[in-house]
């Protein structure tokens, strides 16, 4: 199997999941991946795809972002 190669992590827009190890283009698309209340401790890891995530490749790795974006797009908000 194949090692999944995850995008660096660039500015402040990109975000690492400490649980899952998943990068993903914005914090709000961390976000939508972690569920469960803060104050029950009951936070948890969902498979992104589950919460419409898709997996793009990008310079130097891959992330998790919104399906409509280009790597172009992906691109140009970083650089």
């Amino acid at each position: 199997m194949t090692e999944i190669v995850w995008a660096p992590l660039i500015g402040d827009k990109r975000a690492k999941c400490s649980v899952c190890g998943c990068v993903f283009s914005t914090d709000s698309n961390f976000d939508q991946h972690r569920q469960g209340d803060h104050a029950l401790q009951t936070r948890h890891c969902v498979p992104p795809e589950s919460v419409g995530l898709v997996l793009k490749q990008v310079a130097g790795g891959v992330l998790y972002s919104m399906p409509g974006m280009t790597e172009e797009q992906l691109e140009d908000i970083y650089s």
